[in-house]
């Protein structure tokens, strides 16, 4: 059992992480180790680990610029028990260890030119390339505040997004002596990008007909051709076909592609040059010259992101055209990850296309990975070559977490005023307000749901506060509240479709096909006619999250964000928390590993009869009890409720995955020595 006292527990991840540490900084391996900390939420890793190393020189990436201020705070509070690591030799201790954040361009007298340069690009969409492409070519670059700072203290901060840029960043690593990642980095590190139907028809739209610079015509050009077929596609897809390669698409289109990105500052050249109207180089120049009399054009970011310039693209539209050409130029993984996703049961399809970018790291600096949710998995691809040194700290759930069986509430069902969904989860947590007066209750949902929809927002502050609302795929790190009594869970914060596609298959990219397997898990089709039907298809129409193989893909993206998200939202009231008795209740019949759930309904929770599966449970451990030892089959267990054996059947189909149901199915089979045909129901 699980040791359940703080201090004990508390003293323990100290001494595991301590040594870990000295192991990691000791070592002369290259790569250096990565020690990957798994504690539960409350126990004070971040905490901990800052007061450990208060006297190196250390690089702190947090999700959010906010969390900054936390991180003075980790600094400025001695814990009991934690001895900080002796500085590095020739250095002395640090009494105030002083903390400086790598600046951002909106941060006063960082940016002179931020309203005329950086402020227009942000406005059409464009995004951290652009930005850094407007700052390089800036009359004011030489004495500027932004590109000149360095960092000049021990302690350095930066958010998640340095890790996921192309360029290395190297003074953020500089002198550096341990780099931390408070909570995973993956939803930076596996990028995404997705296109619906109706985001490809305004995209063809706009380039169909435009008139710019060369390069940017070329753009249009491509991207024309490539919508034109793919909406076609889409609108009438060959029977049978589910994906479509988009590589392969493009090639029997008549296109080539760069399979090697530009370094940024030959990007920033060209940019340069196209921006100030001069000619690009003679060779290239004469490529695309002997390229246009071939009929042959290349796919280019660059043309892309200048082409999105003069378009002006509404909102987020231009930075995901964007997006989907710098993916297509650096698809050269062991996997395509580039694919039209066709209409199905799933939804209605559309261009889906995923990178997968390894941190920046330099290879000689160990690192430290704090997350409570994060797969084993995750650090294998994310820092691969890197020996792995794992320290776990289990501790015994102090939080009562109850779970719905009902439904999983999704976007669609809680988005329909006619539903009377919201108005019953609301109901519940209006109970618990009532039968506890004096508890502060806090609630997570969708921010989508909650602003998007005024019937939800509507209702759901009727009983909590807006300041108590916290929003899924925000809340890592915020520790904001862990001093409530109640946490109200509410909803699925599933990716869609396209973009969990998406995101395994920047996974996937990296991670070549096994000897017996399918390569890409595609298979050529011969041309029939319509030249919709010559390209690269699945081999089957199962739904992604159901297909086993590729090393398990799709459920590792499955895990990494969906799960691991409802968990840290959990995790925010802080489940560990021996001092304090709390209460949790998540909205949801979804499968989560990381806690001990009480499965419930919504009728036990606002006090009515229970439903089926609990009464069927209670009957069955009645029976037990009793001393029925044979098997107990469904035709047994409805009369014993008094209902149809369909009835059970259909419970089971509906909630078969659930743990509930697997209880109820233990409950049935015969005990230890008895005959599994004997039944001794009467």
């Amino acid at each position: 059992m699980p040791n359940n006292d703080l201090t004990t527990a508390r003293a323990e991840l100290v001494d595991r992480l301590t040594h870990a540490l000295k192991v990691g900084f000791d070592s002369s391996e290259v790569p250096a180790p990565l020690i990957h900390v798994d504690a539960p939420g409350g126990l004070g890793k971040s905490h901990i680990t800052a007061q450990l190393l208060r006297d190196r020189r250390v690089v702190w990436f947090g999700e959010r610029k906010k969390l900054e201020g936390q991180l003075y705070e980790f600094l400025d509070t001695p814990l009991p028990g934690v001895t900080p690591l002796p500085p590095s030799p020739g250095t002395a201790p640090c009494l105030t260890p002083e903390l400086e954040k790598r600046p951002s361009r909106e941060d006063p007298g960082f940016c002179s030119q931020l309203d005329k340069r950086i402020k227009p690009l942000q406005f059409i969409g464009l995004g951290r390339f652009e930005q850094r492409m407007a700052c390089k070519l800036c009359p004011d670059l030489k004495p500027c505040r932004y590109q000149n700072w360095r960092p000049s203290t021990r302690w350095l901060f930066a958010t998640h997004a340095r890790l996921g840029l192309r360029n290395r960043d190297e003074y953020l690593f500089k002198g550096r002596e341990i780099a931390i990642i408070d909570e995973s980095p993956v939803k930076e590190i596996l990028q995404a990008v997705t296109l619906k139907k109706h985001e490809i028809v305004e995209l063809l739209t706009a380039v169909r007909d435009f008139e710019g610079s060369r390069l940017c015509t070329s753009a249009a050009q491509v991207f024309t051709k490539l919508f034109d077929v793919v909406l076609a596609l889409l609108e009438d897809p060959p029977p049978g076909r589910r994906r479509v390669e988009l590589r392969v698409l493009l090639r029997d289109l008549g296109y080539r592609f760069i399979d090697n990105l530009p370094t940024a500052a030959e990007q920033l050249q060209a940019a340069g040059k196209l921006v100030h109207g001069q000619p690009e180089a003679d060779d290239r120049d004469a490529r695309r010259a002997k390229d246009a009399v071939d009929g042959i054009q290349e796919i280019d970011p660059m043309a892309t992101a200048y082409l999105i310039q003069e378009l002006q693209l509404p909102g987020g539209l231009g930075a995901k055209l964007h997006k989907l050409a710098d993916a297509l130029a650096a698809d050269t993984g062991a996997r395509p990850t580039c694919v039209v996703v066709l209409p199905s049961t799933e939804g209605k399809g559309g261009i889906a296309a995923g990178q997968l970018v390894v941190p920046p790291i330099p290879p000689n600096v160990p690192v430290v990975l704090l997350d409570a949710t994060s797969d084993p998995i995750i650090p294998l691809h994310l820092f691969p070559g890197r020996p792995i040194i794992d320290v776990r700290v289990r501790v015994q759930q102090t939080a009562r977490i109850l779970q719905t069986l009902d439904h999983r509430y999704p976007d669609r069902t809680l988005m329909d005023p006619k539903s009377p969904a919201i108005d019953r989860l609301m109901g519940i947590v209006d109970r618990h307000k009532l039968n506890n007066p004096t508890h502060k209750v806090a609630m997570v949902v969708k921010r989508q749901l909650f602003n998007g929809q005024p019937h939800v927002k509507n209702r759901i502050l009727k009983s909590v506060a807006e300041d108590d609302i916290m929003f899924f795929w925000a809340n890592r790190g915020d520790n904001s509240i862990k001093d409530y009594d109640a946490l109200f869970v509410l909803g699925a914060p599933e990716l869609p479709a396209l973009e969990t596609e998406a995101r395994a298959r920047a996974f996937m990219s990296q991670i070549r096909p096994e000897l017996n397997e399918q390569p890409f898990d595609y298979r050529v089709v011969p041309q029939q006619g319509n030249p919709s039907e010559g390209y690269v298809t699945a081999t089957n129409g199962t739904r992604i999250a159901d297909r086993g193989y590729l090393q398990g893909g799709p459920m590792f993206v499955f895990y990494a964000f969906h799960q691991a998200e409802y968990a840290q939202a959990m995790l925010r009231l802080r489940p560990y928390d021996p001092t304090r008795a709390k209460t949790i209740v998540f909205f949801s019949n979804i499968d989560i590993p990381f806690f001990n759930m009480e499965f419930t309904t919504e009728s036990e929770l606002l006090g009515q009869a229970p439903a089926l599966l609990v009464q069927a449970r209670d009957v069955l451990k009645l029976q037990r009890a009793a001393g029925i030892q044979g098997a107990i089959m469904q035709k047994d267990l409805a009369q014993l409720l008094g209902v149809s054996k369909a009835a059970i059947t259909k419970a089971k189909k509906k909630y078969g995955h659930t743990a509930l149901w697997r209880e109820i199915e233990s409950l049935m089979t015969p005990r230890t020595g008895v005959s599994a045909r004997s039944s001794t129901m009467p």
